[in-house]
């Protein structure tokens, strides 16, 4: 997080996107890892086979078994809870399609995206830790 922060704070966008993406990816994963059931065959490949397995069906199939819906309807339900959270499902597979062509050196990031990521990661974090979307003009950046 306080890689995330000082990249937003210096205006390092592409570093921005990288960070964001991984910190949401990693916190998907925690997810799986606490709430599928370790019996599961998805448990199983997540334990034996985790790098191979694409973001997309994380956050699809294995999200659906252990949380009864995917990342994306599961996001759209706190969407429907703010309005600062308006588009937070969609902006997740964004950044992380961003940071993924980023890294494959197929996608220019620039100032709007690194933005976007620095927002949406905080969003996504808010919304799961406190239930409270993110307010960028009331956060104090101090580490």
């Amino acid at each position: 997080m306080a890689e995330l922060r000082k990249a937003h704070l210096y205006g390092q966008y592409r570093e921005c996107v990288v960070w964001a993406g991984t910190i949401i990816a990693n916190v998907i994963e925690d997810i799986l890892w606490e709430k599928l059931p370790k019996t599961s065959t998805e448990y199983k490949r997540l334990k034996n086979n985790g790098a191979e397995i694409r973001g997309a069906t994380k956050r699809g199939a294995f999200f659906k078994k252990a949380t009864g819906r995917t990342l994306t309807e599961w996001l759209e339900g706190y969407e429907k809870q703010s309005m600062g959270w308006k588009g937070l499902a969609k902006n997740v597979e964004t950044i992380l399609n961003d940071r993924n062509l980023l890294l494959h050196r197929k996608k220019a990031i620039g100032p709007k995206e690194g933005q976007l990521a620095f927002e949406t990661c905080m969003n996504f974090l808010y919304a799961l830790q406190y239930g409270v979307s993110f307010n960028p003009e009331e956060t104090d950046y101090r580490f």
